[in-house]
C-alpha cells in the first residue's frame, strides 16, 4: 500500500512543480519577480515527484522486514514536501534560505524548511542505502 501512496505523492509534487512553471513563465516576462526561485521550485519540484514514483518501485520490498520502515516512508514525503515548501516560499519571497543568519524573517523560514528537508533526505538515503546493501 505504501508504494500506491508514494506514487500519488509523487503525482501531487509533479503537479506543484507544473503549477509553479506559471510562476517560471510570468518571472521569464517580467511580470512577476525571482524568477531564478520560480525555476528552482518549477524543476526541482519535478524531479521530486519522479524521485517519489520511483521510490514507489522498489519501496514495499525494500522495506517488507525493516522495522521502521512507516518512519522511512513519512521521511521521504515530508522531506519532498518540505523542500517544496521552502522553494515556494523562496519564490514567493525571494528569499534564499541558505545560511541561517542572514537577516529576515521569510531567509529563516525557508532555511528551516531546507534544514528539515536536508536531514530527513540525507537520513533516509543512507538508511536506503543500508537496506540495499543487506538484501
Amino acid at each position: 500500500m505504501m508504494n500506491y501512496t508514494l506514487l500519488l505523492h509523487g503525482f501531487l509534487t509533479m503537479l506543484i512543480g507544473n503549477l509553479a512553471g506559471v510562476g517560471y513563465s510570468k518571472a521569464i516576462r517580467n511580470k512577476i519577480p525571482n524568477e531564478n526561485g520560480w525555476k528552482l521550485l518549477h524543476t526541482a519540484s519535478v524531479m521530486g515527484g519522479i524521485m517519489l514514483m520511483v521510490m514507489a518501485v522498489f519501496f514495499n520490498e525494500l522495506t517488507k522486514d525493516f522495522r521502521y520502515a512507516v518512519y522511512l516512508f513519512y521521511s521521504v514525503i515530508l522531506s519532498n514536501y518540505c523542500f517544496a515548501a521552502g522553494m515556494l516560499w523562496a519564490a514567493l519571497t525571494a528569499a534564499r534560505g541558505l545560511d541561517k543568519k542572514e537577516p529576515g524573517r521569510h531567509n529563516r523560514i525557508v532555511y528551516i524548511f531546507y534544514y528539515i528537508a536536508a536531514t530527513l533526505s540525507f537520513v533516509y538515503t543512507l538508511v536506503f542505502i543500508v537496506l540495499i546493501l543487506n538484501k
